[in-house]
Order: structure tokens, then sequence, then C-alpha cells
């Protein structure tokens, strides 16, 4: 396992790939200070995790295997995953959700080696309602704002 770390790291974690990675993360960064002000009311959190993320996925879908279309199909639903949930403030309450999860399948695991009762969760489907309700808001906030900037279109 080590030699094919060391195997892995030598293949693809040389000096200018680390570089060129820096160099290009160094690139985005200077753009989003441009961006950031010149457009009002964008957070420089959600640009530079953006960028971070974006980066490292970029970087690993290139050194992988996987075919062009993948790689896009991958890039493009990542992307939008990431700002949705960045954009809806999301991530503490999917990170409470699969916190309670992984506590319910510990529970379970432990309750069927001791052969007690499997565990019930009655918080894990109030926050799979939240979510859904908090997504189901920001996709009609989206749709609304669609329909504002588009001039002369009316609402049904």
């Amino acid at each position: 396992m080590i030699k094919a770390i060391r195997s892995f790291i030598k293949k693809h974690l040389t000096s200018r790939t680390l570089r060129n990675i820096a160099l290009v993360y160094l690139l985005f960064v200077m753009l989003v200070n441009v961006l950031r002000d010149s457009i009002q009311g964008v957070e420089n959190s959600l640009l530079m995790l953006m960028i971070a993320v974006g980066l490292l996925l970029g970087w690993s879908l290139a050194i992988s295997d996987v075919s062009s279309w993948k790689t896009a199909l991958i890039a493009f639903i990542s992307g939008g995953t990431i700002l949705t949930i960045r954009v809806g403030r999301l991530g503490t309450l999917i990170s409470t959700l699969f916190g309670q999860i992984f506590d319910l399948g510990v529970q379970t695991f432990l309750g069927t080696i001791e052969e007690g009762g499997i565990s019930r969760s009655t918080t894990i489907p109030v926050g799979i309602a939240e979510l859904g309700t908090r997504i189901l808001t920001l996709e009609s906030r989206f749709w609304d704002l669609d329909s504002k900037s588009i001039p002369g279109k009316t609402n049904l």
C-alpha cells in the first residue's frame, strides 16, 4: 500500500504539478478579488470554496482514467450540488443529518450484536423533511428570480 502511494506521488505530485496548481489557484484568487469588488453581494468564502473544490476536483479528474463526457458530467453535477448547498445554507443541516444517520447505524449495529432492539430515530425524518423544504424554497426563489429578470414575461 505504501509503495502504491509513493508511486502515485512520484507520478502525479511532482514539483512542476504542484507549482502549476499553485499558479492556477493564485490566478483564480486574483480573478475572484476583481469580481468581488465589482459585484455586490458576492461572498468571498463562497468563491474561495468554489475555487478550491473546483481545482482539486479538476486535477483529480484530469489524472483519472474517466472518459471526457463522464468527467464533464461529474464536474457539472458536483459544482451544482456544492453551489446549491452553499447558497441555500444547507451545510449544517446536511452534516447534522449525516451525523444522526451515522449514530443510528452505530446503534443498530451494536443492537444486533448485543441482540437488543433495533433503534429508531424520529429526528431523521424531520431533518429530511426540513432539507426538502429548504431545497424547494431555494428552487422557488430561483424560478421567481428568473421570471423577474426576463422583460415582458408574465407569470401565469
